[in-house]
């Protein structure tokens, strides 16, 4: 595979093919499959949930709670196996013994950080194009639950990574969605949705496309007038978005054919946000005029961005396309919870492409353009 729309084969067997032959892409499809698989764990029925409430807030107020375990690894783990509740300590080869809620307390040392995992309501249920596994290993989010001071909420979380570990690990999906009340199961459901989404456009950037189109996203200091090189960003630093021609593409072809670009960022809470190309306003480049050469920088005109929470590993994507996309906000907007705009069918076959690709659901098949890529560059940020 040399890129999104082009390949090279051997002849295995077969008449009527000879060496030299050329096929022609004729149309994209969705994966037949769940984009992401999930593990929710044993359900419990609603009374064990509000007896796990009423020892984490007592855990709480004795300074024994981990709060987030997604952000700092808790010493010892809480969880219903279906049945019992039990507790173990929170590292290799340790193993699990059943408790009693109302003596959690006392049996805790000083120093302990519990994480009390409060589980899934008999009455959950999850559908669509996310996948139930039926064990961690196997999945890519685990649901998570927790007791607040005034409710329960649950979030999606990768399974056995915190904060600590970000760092190490660029290339990593969101980290977890937002927490969300444990009243509002449809924005639950709504979380795993979008994190598929985010899967769904992380695989197909994965692919890295080769492209006859020679420009790459970068970021430029706001202060500075330079390209960022670093391995990191900062809370309240600004930068400029900024196409960059690779030097030797350029060489080969001066006369670049504009595209119509669009570039959006997803969080690290899974919430994307499209910075450049809504409404196809102003979004095609290079703007040539006469005989003049496509530039080797193309700073794009928007207000700059500013670098905030919440922190973590960021993607930037950048999508070139030759063709405009049909209502580019409608696709690559949406929220780390709930979907921004209307969830409709686009009208063009590459937005439907799109659209099915992030949401694990199969084409119509119809025939898509091939002259466009995808990438995506993912930056880490922290707190200034």
């Amino acid at each position: 595979v040399t890129g999104l729309s082009s390949s090279n084969a051997e002849i295995v067997e077969g008449a009527g093919v000879k060496a030299g032959d050329l096929f022609e892409l004729d149309k994209w499809v969705a994966p037949d499959r769940a984009m992401l698989r999930v593990f929710i764990g044993p359900s419990a029925p609603h009374d064990e949930i509000e007896r796990a409430a009423a020892a984490a807030n007592k855990l709480r107020t004795l300074g024994m709670l981990a709060e987030d375990p997604t952000e700092h690894a808790p010493t010892d783990i809480v969880a219903w196996d279906g049945s019992r509740w039990n507790q173990r300590r929170n590292s290799a080869g340790s193993k699990a013994r059943g408790v009693d809620l109302a003596q959690l307390p006392h049996t805790f040392p000083a120093g302990t950080r519990a994480n009390l995992m409060i589980p899934a309501p008999e009455d959950f249920r999850l559908t669509g194009s996310v996948a139930i596994t039926d064990s961690v290993e196997n999945a890519d989010y685990v649901l998570i639950g927790r007791a607040t001071a005034q409710s329960v909420e649950y979030a999606w979380a990768l399974p056995d990574v915190t904060e600590d570990d970000r760092p190490a690990r660029r290339s990593a999906r969101p980290l977890r969605s937002n927490w969300i009340d444990s009243r509002d199961p449809a924005a639950l459901r709504e979380a795993a949705f979008n994190l598929a989404r985010v899967a769904g456009w992380l695989e197909l950037s994965d692919s890295a496309p080769v492209s006859s189109w020679p420009y790459h996203l970068a970021l430029q200091h706001a202060d500075r007038d330079r390209l960022f090189e670093g391995d990191q960003v900062r809370g309240g630093e600004k930068y400029r978005l900024v196409l960059r021609a690779d030097e030797e593409a350029l060489r080969r072809s001066p006369s670049i054919a504009p595209r119509w670009v669009y570039i959006f960022v997803v969080d690290s809470w899974g919430r994307a946000q499209l910075l450049v190309g809504e409404a196809n306003l102003a979004n095609q480049f290079p703007r040539l005029t006469g005989d003049s050469t496509a530039p080797e920088e193309i700073v794009l005109q928007r207000p700059e961005l500013t670098i905030n929470q919440p922190y973590g590993v960021d993607h930037y994507f950048l999508l070139s396309a030759a063709n405009p996309i049909d209502n580019p906000e409608t696709v690559l907007n949406f929220e780390g919870v709930r979907t921004r705009g209307a969830e409709h069918a686009p009208s063009d076959p590459l937005a439907r492409l799109l659209r099915n690709t992030a949401v694990g659901t199969r084409g119509d098949g119809a025939p898509v353009p091939v002259n466009w890529s995808i990438e995506v560059m993912n930056v880490l940020s922290v707190a200034k």
